[in-house]
């Protein structure tokens, strides 16, 4: 499951970074996403390692790290590569919340991310009343390893 980067929240905006533990950008592009999830309470900001994860996203080929992905509920609103700058994930918000109903989900998907949005939606249903999360999830988002 992927991990929250902050106390989760009940709103509809997700941001889903696919990283990898190997992946030297992406550690430090997890500090300062976890930075910018703790001043942004309208969005959700979850760290999904597509290799400890394997199992969730299957097949999915992942060229460029960091690559973001963007959900209103469970509409996919965008897919891809970022730069590792949270300022553009941030600017990226921004224009898709200004769009408002205009944003329209994205036509085309790769299918090994239907079931990591499934996960997500589920969550959603599970979660009326949130709780925190098992200890092994916390020492995992801090990117702590099982000593």
């Amino acid at each position: 499951m992927p991990l929250p980067l902050a106390t989760p929240r009940a709103t509809d905006w997700t941001v889903v970074c696919l990283c990898a533990q190997w992946c030297r950008t992406c550690g430090g592009y997890r500090d300062d996403l976890r930075a910018l999830a703790a001043s942004d309470p309208q969005t959700n900001y979850l760290w999904l390692d597509i290799e400890d994860e394997a199992e969730l996203v299957g097949d999915l080929d992942v060229e460029t790290f960091p690559a973001v992905l963007v959900l209103r509920g469970t509409q996919p609103l965008f897919y891809g590569p970022v730069l590792p700058q949270v300022a553009q994930v941030a600017q990226l918000l921004a224009r898709l919340r200004a769009a408002g109903e205009q944003a329209r989900a994205l036509a085309e998907l790769p299918e090994e991310l239907t079931p990591v949005i499934e996960q997500l939606a589920q969550g959603r249903k599970d979660a009326k009343s949130p709780s925190p999360p098992p200890p092994l999830l916390l020492m995992r988002a801090r990117g702590e390893r099982n000593r």
